[in-house]
């Protein structure tokens, strides 16, 4: 290491004189010149670094001219001058010229020119972090395709209160009564639910719009499928007693206390997943590198979903038991096919929103989303409704009369009295939980012989129809 001192000859130098008062010392005063080669030496103004101390060399700190669309970038190597810098863009904008070899602006073009407007970079399209060019980063809506859709989920959902109405109605006749109107209007109401949801996913996703589809679905799917399965649990308990002539009592307000616990944990599950999760959305990109957001799955909702499954699952059950029952049996053959379609065709769809839904953006997803309603809503109401309206149409009550007397009394030494009839007619309900009761009613002396499944369906009918 070598250190530079000043010598005699280096300078100008006074002879040895005291300094009186000043320090009262013995002193020389002389003055000596140093040349420096600033060469070498570079320049650095970009903005000063706040990880780093200001040091001597940092005076030029900040005079760089990048616009603000940009950012100082120092070159070093290139000595005592200025525009040693690039203004490469900053995050969330492009350089305008796609063919540069180096995307930034020089420094010295920059110090040369007298305007500097026209060194700016280009903004990136909406939800871009970084781009190179203006091409989109988030999802465009194909707002035709959607309103399409749109479109036959608001049709769909004006069918369905059309046939609540419809239930209001005749809820009276006696093809109402054998399916329990309340049952069949808290089977609309949660199609009317669930079809909602249609209108909720159409616009730009938002948490709030996600929450409150999730809580309508939900209910309405517990609505309309813990109506159907409640009622196909019912077919089955009263055709297994029936075989053994045994008394059920199972009206509907006794179901309906049955059936409330399924929407109190329901409710619960939504609303623990409501406050526990701070945040509802993600972003998801397509195939072509596109974002957009969708909502969150978390452990809660594949508990409901869990909770779902089980209660088709116990659907599918129930219509096994109840497999045999008579056609005319609160219509179990078409709750056995509404059942069946609800965990097929949409475990079906959901797997294929969970495979390739995703890939193909929230377009694809609002068409997976519309063809769950059409699913679980359209076939499952098709099935159980029209069977019931073109009854009406066809006014089949009284043709249900006379063949349910025909059955239960066209025996030909069959005989019976007005008492008879009037213990049938008060055992009997609306949705026929007495079965066993008109056994018991029956003349021990009758000589007729039945099948045990003529005579369930024949008594079923008659409580029906003498209600």
């Amino acid at each position: 290491m070598v250190f530079l001192s000043a010598k005699l000859e280096d300078g100008h130098w006074t002879k040895p004189y005291f300094d009186c008062g000043g320090g009262n010392i013995w002193m020389v005063t002389g003055k000596a010149s140093v040349d420096i080669e600033l060469t070498n030496i570079d320049i650095n103004q970009c903005d000063l670094d706040t990880r780093h101390s200001y040091s001597d060399f940092d005076v030029f700190r900040g005079t760089h001219r990048c616009p603000s669309t940009t950012e100082c970038k120092f070159l070093k190597g290139q000595g005592f001058k200025r525009g040693a810098y690039e203004c490469f863009c900053t995050k969330g904008y492009y350089f305008p010229d796609m063919n540069a070899q180096v995307k930034a602006f020089s420094g010295l073009e920059m110090e040369n020119s007298s305007d500097t407007a026209q060194y700016k970079c280009l903004p990136c399209k909406e939800g871009c972090s970084k781009c190179v060019d203006d091409s989109p980063c988030l999802y465009q809506f194909q707002f035709l395709f959607r309103f399409l859709l749109l479109l036959a989920n608001l049709l769909t959902f004006i069918g369905i209160g059309v046939l609540f109405a419809t239930t209001v109605y005749f809820r009276d006749e006696s093809v109402m009564k054998a399916g329990s109107p309340i049952f069949l209007m808290l089977m609309c109401l949660g199609g009317l639910m669930i079809c909602s949801t249609g209108f909720f996913a159409y616009p730009q996703p938002s948490e709030f719009l996600f929450i409150t589809q999730h809580w309508v679905f939900h209910t309405g799917f517990c609505l309309m499928y813990g109506a159907l399965v409640a009622k196909t649990w019912r077919i089955a308990i009263i055709f297994r007693s029936a075989d053994k002539f045994k008394i059920v009592y199972l009206p509907d307000k006794e179901l309906l206390k049955r059936f409330s616990p399924l929407i109190f944990i329901l409710a619960l599950c939504l609303l623990i997943w409501t406050t526990s999760e701070k945040r509802k959305t993600q972003t998801l990109k397509t195939s072509n590198h596109l974002k957009y957001e969708v909502c969150m799955r978390s452990y809660w909702l594949y508990a409901i979903n869990c909770v779902e499954a089980f209660l088709l699952m116990i659907g599918v059950y129930m219509c096994y038991i109840g497999r045999k029952a008579p056609g005319h049996f609160n219509e179990s053959k078409y709750m056995t096919w509404a059942v069946y379609n609800g965990i097929l065709l949409g475990s079906f769809l959901l797997i294929l929103i969970h495979l390739i839904g995703n890939s193909y953006g929230p377009d694809i997803l609002y068409l997976f989303q519309c063809l769950q309603i059409q699913v679980f809503v359209t076939i499952t109401l098709t099935l159980i409704f029209i069977p019931k309206l073109l009854s009406l149409y066809r006014k089949d009550d009284l043709k249900m009369i006379n063949d349910s007397f025909n059955l239960a009394y066209g025996c030909k030494h069959m005989r019976t009295n007005s008492k008879d009839i009037t213990q049938t007619k008060a055992v009997a309900t609306q949705t026929h939980e007495n079965v066993g009761a008109y056994s018991k009613d029956v003349n021990p002396s009758y000589n007729c012989k039945l099948t045990k499944l003529e005579l369930t369906q024949g008594i079923q009918l008659v409580h029906k129809l003498w209600k």
